[in-house]
């Protein structure tokens, strides 16, 4: 029996998982009387400070020092060059490199705010890293992958490079600053990237709020390599039939879990993270849930407010997810709108004091150095 207070104390269940007897538990709740209630005493704060565990013992953990903001040299020159369009046509699927559909990419990010590129990478890149992420799915190696902390915020590994491919280097280059800009209509100005592998009946990330004032880019490369695989007949679960017919999979169906969520802001001010509210009756509030999958990426500018989460990846999955997670300041015209034209919601321009304090805070929630 645990007291738990939302916001204030932190619990989890972890899975219980077996093949071939269901969990069986009986769950609830007991109201203890609040202040201004019939039957409330006044807390012996000496007792419950050395029997419960506290905000300020799960707080304690250290932190791991994860990633930072990487400041952008100042350019106007998005023109692309031969050299350019040579080095993108490496990494990236010719598709998206035609000028046409990159016009139709700003035009929808414009008015979506949000682009899903299905096959993003070329077939040839594509191949090598599904043969080597899927070996490491089976045997994972430890050298040079880290874990991210703390666990009651979240849980994953994670390293700067991806190898055989170091798809980062793609997103770190200057030519894929010039693409950015021509399929979003955003000037990025600082940028930070990070290698995740979410492990099976272990990791997950809770909601987390972007508290600052200005949005910013954010884009997810999926790279989930078990997601490709069939279902197996004897499996428990979706017919095999079923996955043939619809090539419906755990990852799909949300079954494994790893689907990564964005959430819109709360109903309530200054409401807490753990403890959402929609901001309509009936509205469940998700602006994005992006599956598991291969070979996706995914682009969201995400304003203040906006939470974000990847689900707890079942014991039960093929495998772990795999992904890249990108996040871009973008610069703002004198005006205070972001570049596509999205206006600021605040009425006043941010205090750059205000707005640094917000992403310190934001940064610390996320196991960052600020």
């Amino acid at each position: 029996m645990v007291a738990v207070q939302p916001g204030q104390s932190f619990h989890d269940v972890e899975e219980v998982y077996t093949s071939e007897h269901p969990r069986l538990a009986i769950s609830g709740w007991f109201h203890i009387p609040q202040e201004g209630e019939p039957g409330y005493s006044p807390p012996d704060t000496e007792t419950e400070s050395k029997a419960l565990s506290s905000l300020e013992q799960l707080t304690s953990i250290k932190e791991d020092k994860m990633w930072s903001f990487r400041p952008l040299p100042t350019t106007e020159d998005y023109d692309f060059t031969e050299d350019d369009l040579a080095f993108l046509s490496k990494w990236i699927n010719e598709v998206y490199l035609t000028p046409d559909v990159v016009e139709q990419m700003h035009e929808a990010m414009t008015e979506e705010s949000i682009l899903e590129l299905p096959d993003f990478l070329t077939p040839a890149i594509a191949k090598s890293l599904h043969s080597h992420l899927s070996k490491q799915d089976s045997s994972p190696t430890d050298e040079d992958w880290q874990v991210a902390g703390p666990p009651h915020k979240q849980r994953f590994r994670y390293n700067h490079a991806l190898q055989p491919h170091n798809i980062i280097d793609l997103f770190t280059h200057p030519a894929f600053r010039k693409w950015i800009y021509h399929a979003t209509g955003l000037e990025i100005t600082s940028e930070r990237h990070l290698a995740r592998h979410f492990r099976k009946g272990r990791d997950y990330t809770l909601a987390t709020e972007h508290t600052s004032l200005a949005p910013q880019l954010e884009a997810t490369l999926n790279l989930t390599p078990s997601s490709l695989r069939p279902k197996p007949p004897k499996a428990v679960g979706i017919s095999a039939k079923a996955v043939f017919s619809a090539k419906e999979t755990g990852w799909t169906t949300g079954e494994f879990g790893g689907y990564e969520v964005y959430l819109a802001p709360s109903a309530e001010e200054d409401a807490d993270p753990a403890v959402y509210k929609a901001a309509e009756e009936g509205d469940d509030g998700v602006l994005l849930s992006s599956d598991a999958c291969w070979n996706k990426f995914s682009l969201v500018l995400r304003d203040k407010g906006v939470l974000k989460f990847v689900k707890y990846v079942s014991r039960a999955a093929w495998g772990g997810r795999w992904d890249i997670t990108s996040e871009w300041a973008i610069k703002e015209d004198e005006d205070g709108d972001d570049e596509n034209g999205a206006e600021e919601k605040d009425p006043e321009k941010p205090n750059v004091e205000e707005e640094e304090t917000a992403l310190e805070e934001e940064e610390e929630w996320m196991g960052i150095p600020s």
